[in-house]
């Protein structure tokens, strides 16, 4: 998570954000060609499968994107400013 306040790619692949076509999608990955072989060694399920599981239930609880997801981004980039995760 804290990779992701601050802009960089992620290791496992656990943080997920909406995008501008109201898809839930993992953030940013560093080095993505691995995601799965790190997320196996954990004990977690590959990330396909994980984005898939997570999609349905946020459709199964209704959830969406911001109706104005620009909006909402500006204002979170604002925040991780103000509390120091981004210069």
């Amino acid at each position: 998570r804290i990779a992701v306040f601050r802009g960089r790619g992620q290791l496992y692949g656990t943080q997920f954000a909406w995008q501008t076509d109201g898809s839930l999608q993992p953030c940013k990955l560093e080095d993505g060609q691995n995601v799965d072989a790190r997320r196996i060694a954990l004990g977690l399920k590959p990330l396909d499968e994980q984005t898939k599981a997570l999609q349905a239930k946020a459709a199964a609880e209704g959830e969406t994107a911001p109706s104005d997801l620009p909006a909402f981004k500006t204002r979170e980039l604002a925040w991780r400013r103000a509390v120091g995760w981004m210069e």
